[in-house]
């Protein structure tokens, strides 16, 4: 099923490419540096993520809903804008956790009662599923322009607020070290407790984070880049009301095909400096919604 809506993504890619022009074009000084330029005040992309932890797997529903303004307001030369959206999106951290673990079971056999003690290693894989609510409004420090070869340039000094709902999903997976079986008697196999090996968890969480980044975007008539370096503090707040405070920094890229509007996005998040990224992988159609906007009746 998470195959098929990778097929049914990019056979709309081909087929909506035909009948909708990527056009757009907010910069600064309302000036069209670039006529289709994704540098527009309504973004939309929706697709999938991947996840390589056992093969290439495909989870989940990626979306990403933004609006962005560049020129709200000038004081003296300064330029401010803002930029809001809602993304939900899939991540995971690619080192494994190890634990090494006593085990105990009992079973029955041709009316003997054995218990058998296991040494297992327990090997831990966290995911994570976010949705997150932003808010960045930004300072312009350079405004959009074209160079020789026709790139436009600009970079911003942005200030972030997010409030992200978190859903932890911890797969674990388990290998028996070494056992010793025993024969015991029926009062002891009465007393010894009955309980599985379980291969997930899943918790929620929230995270409010306040911020700096600083975004900017490379882009020409038929593709765009868009990088972001970023820096927070956050407090996490979970339903057992365990509430603890965290600094968070992130690097996340992605690149517009215009033509056909393919959107492929990589994130890494370190949530604290001395532990392991949490790395997320996207692919998506992107739409440039600012004419069908302006086709909507007031």
């Amino acid at each position: 099923m998470k195959k098929l809506t990778l097929i049914l993504i990019l056979i709309c890619n081909i087929v909506l490419a035909q009948k909708m022009k990527i056009v757009g074009g907010k910069v600064l000084n309302d000036t069209a540096i670039i006529s289709n330029s994704i540098m527009s005040p309504y973004n939309f992309s929706i697709g999938t993520n991947f996840d390589f932890i056992n093969g290439v797997d495909l989870t989940d529903l990626y979306f990403n809903v933004s609006t962005f303004s560049a020129n709200l307001v000038k004081i003296k030369n300064l330029k401010f804008g803002i930029h809001t959206g809602v993304r939900k999106g899939f991540a995971r951290t690619y080192a494994k956790f190890n634990d090494l673990l006593p085990h105990l079971s009992k079973s029955i056999n041709n009316g003997s009662y054995f218990q058998e003690d296991y040494s297992i290693q327990k090997y831990s894989n966290l995911g994570l599923v976010n949705t997150t609510f932003y808010i960045s409004p930004f300072l312009t420090l350079i405004e959009p322009y074209n160079n020789e070869e026709g790139n436009s340039f600009a970079c911003y000094l942005s200030f972030n607020f997010d409030l992200k709902k978190q859903e932890l999903i911890w797969d674990y997976k388990y290998d028996t070290i070494s056992s010793e079986k025993k024969e015991i008697d029926i009062n002891t196999y009465n007393n010894i407790p009955t309980y599985n090996l379980i291969s997930s968890e899943f918790y929620d969480q929230y995270i409010y984070t306040v911020g700096i980044g600083l975004p900017f975007i490379i882009e020409n008539s038929s593709s765009a880049f868009i990088g972001n370096i970023n820096l927070g503090y956050s407090k996490v707040k979970r339903l057992n009301n365990w509430d603890f405070n965290r600094i968070n920094m992130g690097l996340s890229f992605e690149v517009i095909e215009k033509e056909f509007g393919l959107n492929l996005r990589t994130e890494v998040q370190f949530f604290q400096f001395n532990s392991p990224p949490f790395i997320a992988f996207n692919l998506a159609k992107y739409f440039n919604l600012s004419d069908v906007v302006k086709f909507v009746p007031n």
